[in-house]
């Protein structure tokens, strides 16, 4: 940064672009409470490590904001800010929808993509598929106006549905770092079911 300054006072009399560093403080952002009981984070050393392996291996992805997958983050990371169990199945589906709708009829596609996605086909592809079935209803009863809040029990199936979209985005970004960025449902559907590029 530059900053221009008068030094009459040293007997300079014109005006110099000096160089400087300016720090400015905000105050930290506070975590919003959720109006259902959550396990807290774990944060370890191997969790950091982890950390450090995935941004060091993805930065450059990330830091490009390369679509879908800039937006599946951005929603993914906002679902943790949301105080309902609700608005944060609504944000993990955005994320979802970011990465599998492309355009396309939803209902079907995304669980189907994401299941074929992370799983060979059998009993973990089926739960899969299953229960991001589920949560794609749930979300459009929610955004149409429906009155549904999820109940403490819902708590579990949330915390695995939050599971599928955060290595859905992994997978993406993994196959952007091979070159196979993914910009449309048949591009997707080619990869998934007839090994094309």
């Amino acid at each position: 940064m530059f900053a221009s300054t008068s030094l009459s006072h040293l007997g300079i009399k014109r005006w110099e672009a000096r160089r400087g560093i300016f720090f400015y403080s905000s105050p930290p952002k506070p975590e919003p409470a959720t109006l259902y009981d959550r396990e807290r984070y774990k944060l370890d050393d191997e969790t950091l490590e982890k950390f450090l392996i995935l941004f060091k291996t993805y930065w450059d992805i990330v830091h490009n904001k390369s679509h879908p997958i800039h937006t599946a983050l951005l929603r993914f990371n906002s679902s943790y800010e949301r105080r309902t169990l609700s608005d944060r199945v609504v944000e993990l589906m955005i994320a979802m929808e970011a990465l599998f709708a492309v355009k396309d009829y939803h209902r079907y596609k995304i669980p189907l993509r994401c299941a074929c996605m992370l799983y060979p086909p059998g009993k973990e592809r089926k739960e899969a598929f299953t229960t991001i079935k589920e949560f794609y209803d749930k979300r459009s009863i929610i955004i149409h106006g429906g009155k549904l809040e999820l109940d403490r029990e819902s708590l579990a199936k949330v915390d695995q549905f939050e599971d599928y979209a955060r290595k859905s985005i992994v997978k993406f970004l993994e196959l952007h770092k091979k070159g196979n960025s993914i910009t449309s449902g048949a591009q997707l559907d080619d990869m998934l079911f007839f090994n094309g590029k």
